[in-house]
């Protein structure tokens, strides 16, 4: 019989050696596959382990922030001007391209940033969620050495 928490161990500890490129059995790259390769189980079996799904689905989402700030970070005009020259200091001085690509790298930044709230704002739902259900089975759980220490007595009614 195939242990539970082992097939979810292989699986995170593969997730593990692809990030550190510590690689036995994959090329490297982070998907699905070479996730399920390096522990040693199909790829549907990968699917089966949600906390295995959602760490996988976290890392890719990090991944594409991270890739899109790299972008803005690239992408940001560099507003030059001549500090010595007191004629050139004024925001004035700014070529309207100059502004107007500022303008834009900015609302890139918050179209990340706005992801990136909803992406939090996601996960805090999922983690309530779970919360949620945690404490129904905490309460089912305490319940039962209350039912069976219960008599049921019969009432009898003329």
């Amino acid at each position: 019989m195939i242990n539970v928490a082992d097939t979810e161990r292989k699986l995170l500890d593969a997730i593990d050696r692809i990030l550190a490129r510590k690689l036995i059995n994959s090329d490297g790259k982070f998907t699905q596959t070479n996730i399920s390769l390096e522990a040693g189980v199909s790829r549907a079996t990968f699917n089966r382990y949600e906390n295995v799904t959602a760490r996988y689905r976290d890392i890719k989402e990090q991944e594409k922030l991270r890739k899109s700030e790299d972008n803005l970070e690239n992408n940001k005009p560099k507003l030059d001007f001549d500090k010595s020259n007191p004629d050139t200091k004024t925001d004035s001085n700014y070529s309207k391209a100059q502004i107007e690509k500022s303008i834009a790298s900015a609302r890139q930044e918050i179209f990340v940033l706005n992801m990136a709230i909803k992406m939090k704002d996601e996960q805090l739902l999922v983690q309530s969620r779970e919360i949620a259900e945690l404490k129904k089975m905490v309460a089912s759980i305490q319940e039962l050495p209350q039912k069976k220490h219960l008599k049921i007595v019969k009432v009898k009614t003329d």
